[in-house]
């Protein structure tokens, strides 16, 4: 019997709590190169045992055979069956001898079958491969720019910074010129100050002194001048 080429050797099915056959559709050759396990949502594998969990009808069936569970595996979990043809001789030939060609063909059959799961394998642990490669280079990129979104996030907060301190020493400074400003004209507005004090402080001297000086040829409130004499230097009498 010849040995198509499978389009694929592991299935998987969704528990539910209820269902427990789950059918195998390929040949295979002996029931415990059947391999079954639970999957979990997070694709951990819980192996299960032929003649523990399940009993296997079908053996070297055409069209497959089916996978019986004594319990119905739970909600949230696959049913993975595969296929693991083990690569074993079961014939002897001798020279000169007859052979039986359904043994012989099935040897064949054996070893073809071996062939195409270990190809299966290699294939799915390649992909696994490939997958993990791919996903460390995607966290690789991921982590760089994540690190380069950091770094531009810390540097322009930092120049924010920055120029935060810088309009604050501005800020300074400009009350700082404010404040010197404010210095001259108050020492300004001092030296004015002082100075028409000074000036006030010799008026009240002369005038105390009598030199104040009235000019001559002026009318006063009391009286009139006609010389450089003061009223402060007139004798008005006194007062009886």
């Amino acid at each position: 019997m010849t040995v198509p080429v499978p389009d694929q050797l592991e299935y998987s099915s969704d528990a539910n709590g209820v269902t427990r056959d789950f059918h195998y559709p390929k040949r295979f050759l002996q029931k415990d190169e059947i391999v079954v396990v639970l999957r979990n949502g997070d694709n951990i594998d819980t192996p299960q045992y032929l003649n523990q969990h399940y009993s296997i009808a079908g053996s070297s069936w055409q069209n497959g055979g089916m996978v019986s569970f004594y319990d119905a595996p739970p909600s949230g979990f696959k049913v993975v069956r595969s296929r693991q043809t083990q690569a074993k001789q079961t014939v002897d030939l001798e020279n000169k001898q007859r052979n039986d060609a359904k043994a012989v063909e099935l040897q064949l059959d054996r070893l073809t079958m071996a062939i195409q799961d270990r190809d299966i394998r290699i294939s799915t642990i390649r992909d696994d491969l490939l997958r993990e490669r791919f996903e460390r280079i995607a966290a690789d990129l991921l982590e760089r720019s994540q690190r380069i979104a950091a770094d531009a996030l810390e540097r322009n907060e930092r120049i924010a910074g920055d120029r935060h301190l810088q309009s604050q020493i501005d800020a300074i400074f400009f009350k700082l010129n404010q404040f010197d400003a404010l210095i001259a004209r108050a020492e300004a507005a001092a030296n004015s100050s002082e100075a028409a004090a000074q000036t006030a402080q010799d008026l009240v001297e002369a005038a105390v002194s009598g030199s104040i000086g009235f000019q001559p040829g002026l009318a006063y409130d009391f009286g009139w001048t006609s010389d450089t004499s003061t009223y402060f230097d007139r004798d008005f009498g006194d007062i009886s």
